[in-house]
């Protein structure tokens, strides 16, 4: 195998570093998305538990009115 020259090795290592980087951000990407996913259902649950409250409360209301 010919002697790898400087420039060879230093290429070599940049492009490790840039597939590391890449798969880091990869790794992030997904775990954000999986975040997100989670958070919008908590939203959808706390969207549908406050309408529920807000029927109960205007029942109440209008009981007590009359």
């Amino acid at each position: 195998m010919a002697k790898k020259d400087k420039l060879t090795k230093a290429a070599v290592k940049i492009g490790g570093a840039i597939g590391r980087a890449e798969g880091t951000a990869r790794r992030w990407k997904k775990d954000a998305e999986s975040s997100l996913k989670r958070l919008e259902k908590q939203m959808k649950a706390l969207r549908k538990d406050f309408e529920r409250t807000q029927k109960r409360l205007k029942k109440a209301i209008a009981s007590v009115r009359g």
